[in-house]
């Protein structure tokens, strides 16, 4: 019914992958890297270059043009201290949202390794329910023959068909629980 991997790892693999919450925190991570690359490039010296032309031309007289270069350079000497303490939450920012992302990562392969264990205790639920559904049958079968020779009461044939009936609903529940079990393993890998 569902495309599900063929293993835990694979199910682990694709959820880190695909879950959008993970893909959120990583691009946090990302803007906190950045931000702290950009904190440690404000402590160093800065230079700007800046470059002009000018051309003038008075009456009577020819044009004339010049060029104008300029360089400067620029030393934090009195923000220092600021700047180095911004570096410093910049990097305390960077190394919080990477602790974040390997929480959410444990969670997600949590969920997901859950979900599988989920699928597969549904799966063995599924075979117990038809062996008792098989039970149930043949139980039906012998009270109904009992009945209609005269042997047995007409009660011990519709205590039989009611745990016929009660078979027949557990394993109805057992599908079902299995096809939710799978639906919430794509759940937790971020496909549904």
């Amino acid at each position: 019914m569902f495309n599900l991997p063929a293993s835990p790892k694979e199910a682990v693999e694709r959820a880190l992958q695909q879950r959008p919450s993970l893909q959120a925190q990583r691009a946090r991570v990302q803007m906190a890297k950045l931000d702290r690359l950009a904190a440690e490039g404000a402590i160093r010296p800065q230079a700007y270059l800046a470059a002009s032309q000018d051309w003038i031309k008075a009456q009577s007289m020819s044009a004339q043009s010049g060029y104008t270069v300029a360089l400067a350079i620029s030393v934090p000497v009195w923000t220092g201290g600021q700047l180095q303490a911004q570096v410093r939450a910049a990097v305390a920012r960077e190394q919080e949202q990477t602790a974040l992302l390997r929480a959410q990562q444990l969670q997600v392969e949590n969920e997901v390794r859950q979900a599988w264990l989920d699928i597969e205790t549904a799966a063995a639920n599924i075979a117990t329910a038809e062996a008792a559904l098989k039970d149930a049958e043949e139980a039906h079968r012998v009270a109904t023959l009992r009945v209609n020779e005269g042997k047995a009461p007409l009660v011990e044939q519709i205590d039989a068909l009611a745990a016929l009936t009660e078979a027949r609903i557990r394993l109805l529940e057992a599908h079902t629980e299995h096809v939710l079990a799978q639906a919430r393993l794509l759940r937790a890998m971020g496909e549904l």
